[in-house]
């Protein structure tokens, strides 16, 4: 049975969905055979893990039929029928969900049987519950649309009202209807040509924008709203219509108007919106990025159904670790680990561990939650060879490095599906990555002409980490030296000398400091020396002893920078300081230990 449609089917259930198909089998309206609503109860009770051996058809229908020789033909037919039985289970689920249906077919049954009395009093009721209806989303246009449909034709069937007024009430609905539609579906054809390769012809797309700028239409919320957002997608002052769009959608009344299903839709235009952002280089994005996953986990309309899809999952992870917010995404994993569809939740949840090891530089972690997933799977992304590559990179597995890169650009020219955007986006990482490697590793090439070349192309994935790299790079290839005493440092070297120091002054931790050219950029020399002075008085003031030296390039293109020596100095300090100086990063360390390069 394993496989079978019908197991396939009952994965997707959660908790409550099989209490409440439970009670439909057991009704006699729906399903007379107790032999089907035994077979669900059986397979009930192997959810959600379905042993392959617990639900075989022979073990199975042995148990329904103690007495009986296994019958292939029956014990199909009697799958079937449970299928069937979950199909109309769905059905019914549907309809009750959507109370405007609901109320629009039994008007058209009430005109059917010709019950003009009854017809105007259901018209009237279900016109005042329209009125009151929260919801303004495309279902509610078309019920009103509908309705005054329903009241034109019963008005020319009953030819007793000369005048009719519903004609022109359904004219102006099913133009706000159509308009709700096409906005709609230009904006998911849009959002699609961005993510696959794929052309679509939007017939009457500008002519449709342009009804929209001249009309009274505007003014309805879900119109506006995708107004707003087909801007962002078609990048017409997409800038502009972010804004707009995301000031509309903070506004409580509004989003009480929005089905949750447009919600849902409007939040994710805003969410690709920003991702594009991020890969251009926009780093900034990563903050309005989390506000609108935020939002979107505070009004529920994340989930769907009782479930949230793995891109979801890993982008609202990627971008808390982006802005350094690990206890939060900690949490936010664990939480909705549970709402991932079973059959890839431990694929998921393993790529997003190591994600998080890997963002604390945890990568002996990282590379165990990576090698505990099947790359080759087919919910397995191509991201996650891109991971397990800056994996390697950081724990300097040159072999498996090496063989990744070449498996990677073989899987990507063969993709046939990413859009070329994204696969621009993936092969400038993945030639960035391979160059940083052989920089690491020793071979020469000025890493000035590198960066430049990070910084100018675009699109590029992660080309934050990547620049975090070519500087890593850049401090690997400083010395830091004090005058007096005459003091080396490097980074990842332990120093025997500095040791011996620290053991005189009875210190256990330091770190190097300068306050000159913040951000890497080179600043007038008297503006380096005043924040130099600046981080001098700074330090008398916390009460730190510290000694006057340099760090000098081996490259010799930047010159020497004057630095300090602060002894006695935590690591969050240390890195509070090189943020109050504007410092990318500092070199920290403890006695006996390697020097550290800490990022700021």
């Amino acid at each position: 049975m394993e496989g079978s449609k019908l197991i396939n089917l009952l994965k997707s259930f959660s908790k409550k969905e099989w209490n409440r198909l439970e009670l439909f089998l057991s009704s006699p309206y729906y399903n007379r055979k107790e032999s089907v609503l035994a077979l669900f109860l059986l397979l009930k009770k192997t959810a959600p893990e379905f042993n392959t051996r617990r639900i075989e058809k022979e073990r199975v229908f042995k148990k329904l039929y103690p007495k009986k020789k296994y019958k292939d033909l029956e014990m199909r037919l009697l799958m079937s029928q449970l299928v069937q039985l979950i199909e109309a289970f769905w059905v019914q689920e549907q309809f009750q969900s959507k109370p405007l249906s609901k109320e629009q077919l039994l008007l058209e049954c009430v005109a059917d049987r010709n019950l003009e009395k009854y017809f105007q009093q259901q018209l009237t009721t279900f016109g005042k519950q329209l009125e009151q209806y929260p919801k303004r989303g495309r279902d509610y246009f078309r019920s009103q649309y509908l309705l005054r449909e329903q009241a034109y034709q019963q008005a020319i069937f009953s030819q007793n009202r000369p005048v009719d007024t519903s004609l022109q009430s359904a004219l102006d609905y099913f133009e706000r209807y159509y308009l709700v539609v096409k906005l709609q579906y230009c904006c998911a054809a849009l959002n699609r040509q961005n993510i696959v390769s794929v052309e679509y012809d939007l017939f009457l797309l500008e002519e449709t924008l342009a009804i929209i700028e001249t009309s009274k239409f505007k003014d309805e919320i879900l119109i506006a709203a995708y107004y707003h957002a087909l801007h962002i997608l078609l990048d017409r002052s997409a800038a502009h219509h972010f804004q707009l769009l995301s000031q509309l959608l903070d506004t409580t009344t509004n989003r009480q108007q929005l089905p949750n299903h447009d919600l849902r839709q409007l939040y994710y235009l805003l969410v690709n919106y920003c991702i594009r952002q991020v890969k251009t280089g926009a780093l900034n994005s990563y903050t309005a990025l989390f506000d609108i996953y935020k939002a979107m986990l505070e009004e529920g309309v994340i989930l769907t159904g009782d479930y949230l899809g793995a891109n979801h999952y890993t982008n609202i992870n990627k971008t808390a670790l982006a802005l350094k917010k690990y206890a939060w995404a900690k949490t936010f994993m664990e939480k909705y680990k549970e709402h991932l569809l079973p059959r890839q939740k431990r694929t998921i949840f393993h790529y997003n561990a190591a994600l998080f090891h890997f963002a604390q530089a945890e990568y002996d972690q990282a590379r165990d939650h990576m090698l505990d997933i099947d790359l080759d799977s087919p919910i397995a992304h191509i991201s996650y060879k891109k991971l397990l590559a800056q994996v390697y990179y950081e724990l300097s597995e040159t072999a498996p490095f090496l063989s990744l890169i070449g498996n990677f650009r073989v899987q990507l020219k063969r993709n046939q599906q990413m859009s070329e955007s994204n696969k621009t986006a993936f092969r400038h990482f993945i030639n960035f990555i391979a160059h940083l490697y052989r920089l690491k590793e020793g071979r020469k090439k000025s890493l000035k002409t590198l960066e430049a070349s990070i910084i100018q192309e675009t699109p590029v994935l992660d080309k934050k980490w990547l620049l975090e790299k070519v500087l890593e790079l850049h401090y690997h290839q400083t010395c830091y030296e004090t005058f007096s005493p005459r003091l080396y440092v490097r980074i990842n070297k332990r120093h025997t000398s500095l040791d011996r120091f620290l053991q005189s002054q009875k210190a256990s931790t330091w770190a190097f400091i300068t306050a000159y050219n913040p951000q890497s950029e080179k600043c007038r020399e008297e503006e380096n020396v005043q924040a130099q002075a600046n981080l001098v008085k700074r330090l008398q003031e916390m009460g730190k002893a510290f000694w006057e030296g340099q760090g000098i390039g081996d490259e010799g293109d930047w010159p020497p920078e004057p630095s300090l020596l602060i002894l006695d100095i935590d690591r969050a300090e240390s890195v509070q300081l090189g943020q109050e100086f504007g410092q990318k990063a500092i070199v920290y360390g403890e006695w006996r230990k390697k020097a550290e390069l800490v990022f700021c």
